[in-house]
């Protein structure tokens, strides 16, 4: 079971329109928003390409693809971008030209692609030597320009052992899973195998396990022993694998957002989690609703 950063693109689609809460095998992934501008790097550095250079070359290459042990790069003139893909063929994203920027974060010492595509989501791969090196040669240059990261942030999930990357803007909207090791893909490939060993009703597939693991380690999946918690920005839910007169869901204001977080937290008997009524008491008078499915509504009450 291999996710490594094909996953990024489908992991990083809209939940915009809010469907974080409700719903037998509903997935919660990332988003981010778009972002127009086309700013110019100064060439501060002998052998650095500027974001004109970069245009330049790219929309008049000399090479139209690139590839190396582990990377195919392919160029698309007609919308500026260059399309990654694996050795095997599976796609990581389309980076746009004036996105081909080595951003380096100060913290972590960790350097990364980031391509905001304009809709909705965001494209990341970890900048390994040989992805610059290859992007270098596509471009005709000894460098790529370097910046600061910015907007975002790495974040560790202490739990599974493994660090994500998060917009800012995007609280309790996930991010996208760094790996960058084989130690990294064999984490991420235990955890979807227990998924979709211990969660059949739910989780019928290798691909399903795949995202609710990477959704594990961005912090919206919760595993009990008998289902899984989502809590996202806009709402909450639980589905039980055995039991789905068991599942609730509610939606709330981001405000409440931070008190489900906090109630989480210091919440001692992670298995209190499966109820409602755990929740209700940390909620409290919050603004929220709770979220009836169709049986519920039929059947004319809540079932817990």
């Amino acid at each position: 079971m291999r996710v490594n950063n094909s996953l990024t693109a489908l992991l990083n689609q809209s939940i915009q329109n809010g469907n974080l809460s409700g719903g037998r095998n509903n997935t919660c992934i990332q988003t981010s928003q778009k972002r127009d501008t086309f700013e110019l790097v100064d060439n501060v550095d002998s052998g650095y390409a500027t974001y004109s250079d970069i245009y330049n070359k790219v929309a008049r290459p000399t090479e139209t693809s690139v590839s190396s042990t582990n990377y195919r790069l392919e160029v698309n003139d007609g919308d500026n971008y260059v399309t990654i893909y694996n050795s095997k063929g599976e796609k990581y994203g389309h980076f746009y030209f004036k996105d081909l920027v080595t951003k380096y974060d100060e913290k972590t010492q960790k350097e990364f692609l980031i391509s905001e595509n304009g809709t909705y989501f965001y494209d990341m791969l970890p900048m390994s030597n040989e992805l610059n090196n290859d992007l270098c040669q596509l471009l005709g240059v000894s460098k790529l320009p370097r910046e600061e990261l910015t907007g975002y942030t790495v974040c560790t999930n202490q739990e599974v052992g493994l660090k994500y990357l998060q917009k800012d803007t995007d609280k309790g909207r996930g991010g996208t899973v760094i790996i960058e090791t084989a130690t990294d893909q064999d984490r991420l490939d235990n955890l979807a195998n227990e998924y979709l060993k211990k969660y059949p009703n739910l989780i019928s597939d290798s691909l399903g396990a795949e995202i609710h693991a990477c959704m594990e380690v961005t912090g919206i999946y919760k595993r009990t022993e008998t289902g899984i918690l989502s809590i996202g920005y806009d709402g909450m839910s639980y589905n039980d694998n055995y039991d789905d007169k068991k599942d609730w869901a509610i939606k709330y204001s981001s405000d409440v957002y931070d008190r489900i977080i906090e109630g989480l937290s210091n919440m001692k008997d992670l298995g209190d989690i499966e109820s409602f009524k755990t929740w209700e008491t940390i909620l409290g008078n919050s603004d929220y609703e709770r979220i009836w499915s169709d049986e519920e509504i039929l059947q004319g009450h809540l079932n817990q």
